[in-house]
């Protein structure tokens, strides 16, 4: 009898676990950003995130040895969390292609018409809901940017939502 209510109790702790991983990956609140992105006109349009700049002028390795004309890199504090952003407006979209393709590991070249591409990348990454870290790239023939913290996911998309609604072009996506 013992032996059985052991086997019950495994069994209803790994059903109540398996209830919780649904719930939560079902709960999701993402940002829909194939229909909702948005774009810069210019880099004077993130000036919106000036009072949040912590620091300006960082470091991307992404973009070493890329030739852009202008960009606006940034980490910001926003709602107590900080947040990095890289904006570039790239000479040229293959440009543009080469640092989507290398903050993103994937290989946008095959999918561009030579007259427009615009697409996303996002990744959410979590250790146990302990550690996640967020990045999002959008780009849109020569325009870029990149948005990454090491935040909540929810934190995030109310980031997010304030973001996109302070830029002026909708992005349709080349999918």
């Amino acid at each position: 009898m013992d032996k059985r209510k052991k086997v019950m109790r495994v069994i209803l702790s790994i059903s109540l676990i398996f209830v919780l991983l649904i719930t939560v990956s079902c709960s999701s609140n993402r940002f829909d950003y194939k229909n909702n992105s948005r774009m810069f006109e210019r880099i004077e349009d993130l000036d919106f995130l000036d009072e949040f700049a912590k620091t300006e002028n960082i470091q991307d390795k992404n973009a070493v040895g890329i030739a852009y004309e202008e960009s606006r890199t940034c980490k910001i504090l926003y709602q107590h969390c900080e947040i990095y952003i890289f904006a570039y407006l790239f000479t040229t979209t293959e440009n543009c292609l080469v640092y989507a393709n290398k903050v993103s590991g994937n290989n946008y070249n095959r999918l561009y018409d030579n007259e427009s591409i615009s697409m996303y990348y996002y990744k959410h990454t979590s250790f146990f809901n302990i550690v996640q870290t967020e990045k999002l790239l959008v780009f849109d023939d020569e325009k870029a940017y990149v948005i990454s913290a090491k935040i909540s996911e929810k934190d995030f998309n109310i980031f997010i939502d304030y973001f996109m609604s302070q830029l002026p072009l909708s992005v349709e996506m080349s999918y």
